[in-house]
């Protein structure tokens, strides 16, 4: 088995990093899972809700927890994956797909507001549990200009 190594650790001003702790991974490769997390809890992140088609309330009250506990302070910038809108067990009609989204993009505006009212907020990147994805992986330097509206990750 190849030796885990951290990626480089980010410097003061660098935008966000990708943890992406929903799904089943977690159960396949426990090592990599547990050292992201305790590199989130002490450093950044970047946010998207899995396939299990999490309710905006909820979506609030992560955020909402990751807030009252500073987290989301942390970041320099807030890039939400684009939400998949349906499931094979829930599929959605196109109108449903849009409330979905929208009332996700309102619980997460609503948290920033409250916790972190200064984070610029990027909705809808390819990233994380949607099609199609963008591979963004765990370390990599992202930087969000909101002036140029633009997302640039190097990998």
């Amino acid at each position: 088995m190849p030796e885990f190594r951290y990626p480089p650790k980010p410097a003061r001003g660098d935008a966000v990093a990708v943890l992406s702790p929903s799904g089943r991974s977690a159960a396949r490769f426990p090592v990599p899972l547990d050292l992201g997390l305790a590199r989130l809890r002490a450093e950044f992140g970047l946010a998207e809700t899995s396939e299990e088609l999490a309710p905006a309330e909820y979506v609030y009250r992560v955020l909402m927890g990751m807030g009252e506990r500073g987290l989301l302070q942390r970041f320099g910038a807030i890039v939400w994956g684009r939400p998949k809108a349906w499931s094979f067990d829930r599929p959605l009609a196109p109108a449903e797909k849009a409330h979905y989204a929208a009332a996700q993009q309102q619980a997460v505006l609503a948290a920033v507001a409250e916790y972190h009212p200064a984070a610029p907020v990027v909705f809808g990147v390819d990233f994380g549990h949607t099609d199609p994805q963008l591979i963004i992986p765990l370390g990599a330097e992202t930087t969000v200009d909101s002036v140029n509206r633009s997302i640039t990750v190097t990998y």
